[in-house]
């Protein structure tokens, strides 16, 4: 499947995300083999990198324990959540007055919905 069909897709999609909460501040979406797939235009690619890097390190510590599928990470003004969506992973900042089970809900039914979307789209390869 054509990386840039998916890019072009979920671009679009998490700008619509940031603009229905306000309070997702960075948000981007990665392959396994930490490919950037897309990403909000307020988030640096070195950011982008650096959490890759760091959920990889994570990631690779719980193989043994059956995998990593979602991780949350509270700071004191932010939450951060990294979660797996078929294929693809989910990154996501959101300030501490975001409402996280909406932010979850609307992230997991988009993105689930136009990765399933694009990969069932015979067009789209």
């Amino acid at each position: 499947m054509s990386n840039q069909v998916y890019a072009l897709a979920l671009d679009n999609t998490l700008r619509e995300i940031k603009n229905v909460c306000p309070d997702v501040t960075n948000i981007f979406v990665f392959e396994e083999n930490s490919q950037t797939i897309a990403k909000d235009d307020d988030t640096p690619q070195e950011t982008i990198n650096k959490t890759i890097d760091a959920f990889q390190a994570i990631k690779a510590k719980t193989q043994t324990s059956g995998g990593l599928e979602d991780i949350t990470i509270q700071g004191l003004r932010r939450s951060g959540k990294h979660s797996l969506h078929q294929q693809l992973y989910l990154a996501t900042v959101t300030s501490k007055e975001a409402d996280e089970k909406f932010v979850d809900s609307l992230t997991h039914i988009l993105i689930s919905t136009v990765v399933k979307i694009v990969g069932s789209n015979p067009a789209c390869h």
